[in-house]
């Protein structure tokens, strides 16, 4: 049991060691993404440009979108998977299962509205909470996924 234990103790030492930069760096670009959105956004409101707008627009949605694809792409950070194949699955994930993406979204938005309200417990809470529930719906889509591609199709006669 110990030597179990110890086991899967290193091996997830060396998925946080091999996959932490990647996360680092894949966590930055919804960022970018959304501090080009703002910054557009706040000077074209101000000057009337809608060339300003535009890109506004467009940055808000490439931030959302990253968001969004970078969820499946952390769950599969997080089982060892190598950063690029994660981030291809990420971006196929979200592309098969955009309701289920889009559902994760706004379940996670509000996980961060309850946990805001408990002040105290934000930090402690909202981190764990969230990515739970990242990682329920991801593997229940994709066993829902693999149930429907296994199943024989019935023909009718």
């Amino acid at each position: 049991m110990w030597v179990h234990h110890l086991r899967r103790s290193r091996r997830e030492h060396l998925v946080r060691r091999r996959n932490g930069i990647a996360s680092a760096v894949f966590s930055g670009v919804p960022v970018v993404f959304g501090a080009v959105a703002v910054t557009y956004g706040l000077t074209a409101l101000r000057q009337g440009s809608l060339a300003g707008e535009v890109v506004a627009l467009v940055a808000g949605y490439a931030a959302l979108y990253v968001a969004l694809a970078l969820i499946p792409t952390f769950v599969a950070l997080s089982e060892g998977t190598e950063p690029v194949a994660a981030l291809r699955y990420g971006v196929g994930w979200l592309a098969k299962h955009p309701t289920a993406a889009l559902s994760m979204g706004l379940l996670t938005v509000a996980v961060l509205a309850v946990c805001l309200l408990l002040t105290v417990g934000f930090a402690l809470l909202f981190a764990g909470l969230a990515f739970s529930l990242h990682v329920a719906v991801v593997e229940a889509v994709d066993d829902a996924a693999a149930a429907t591609e296994s199943a024989p199709d019935a023909v009718p006669q």
